[in-house]
């Protein structure tokens, strides 16, 4: 599960992509200042792609792993 600031939202998109990924949910209602996704990726990927997401999003936003 990703939330993420809307200024960040193309760049979580890319990002989701590059690692193979597929966003399964998204919410953009919820909280007036951020997204909600669900993504869809490997799990040898994660510990890579949480790393990404914390540097492409000035840490800022957050990775919870669901499963």
């Amino acid at each position: 599960e990703l939330t993420c600031r809307w200024e960040n939202l193309d760049r979580v998109h890319r990002l989701v992509r590059q690692f193979g990924g597929t966003l399964t949910e998204s919410d953009y209602e919820s909280d007036p200042n951020c997204a909600i996704l669900k993504a869809e990726l490997l799990a040898a990927d994660a510990e890579a792609f949480t790393a990404r997401f914390t540097d492409v999003t000035g840490g800022r936003d957050s990775v919870k792993r669901l499963s």
